[in-house]
């Protein structure tokens, strides 16, 4: 028993005496995740530090010609376009029913649509409505009536 008092009675005497390496290992095990999981923590983390460079040097690669070169083509549909110089022709007050059937014509250089409204042709009437014209940014789908001659 005065033995086992003596170690009692010195706090710290545990602490103060050197670990063997297997009692290092022992608490490794204790605190950090199992084997299996740094394995396989270990084999994550190689391809990842390789992927920051392909990435990195993927944009590099792409992005001069997306910001030197205009987009591949237009944004809008052909139909959209129409149906949005429809609309706006008749809020202007245009009857869309004294116009040929137009069509859309994109213009890549300044990113702009146009749809041209042509005059019907009635038989023993002649010519009916003035022809105008509509833009249409395509970005933005800003919209512009050009009145005709």
């Amino acid at each position: 028993m005065p033995h086992e008092k003596s170690n009692q009675g010195v706090p710290g005497a545990a602490v103060k005496a050197t670990p063997s390496p297997a009692m290092d290992d022992s608490l490794r095990s204790l605190i950090s995740p199992p084997s299996l999981l740094r394995m396989k923590a270990m084999s994550e983390a190689s391809p990842k530090a390789s992927l920051p460079a392909k990435v990195s040097s993927s944009p590099q690669a792409s992005a001069p010609p997306t910001t030197s070169s205009p987009p591949p083509g237009p944004r809008l549909s052909a139909t959209e376009v129409i149906d949005l110089a429809d609309a706006e022709a008749r809020t202007q007050g245009y009857d869309l029913g004294e116009y040929q059937r137009p069509q859309a014509h994109y213009a890549a250089t300044d990113g702009t649509w146009s749809v041209s409204y042509a005059q019907k042709y009635v038989d023993g009437m002649g010519e009916v409505g003035t022809p105008f014209s509509v833009t249409v940014e395509d970005k933005t789908k800003k919209i512009s009536i050009v009145p005709g001659r």
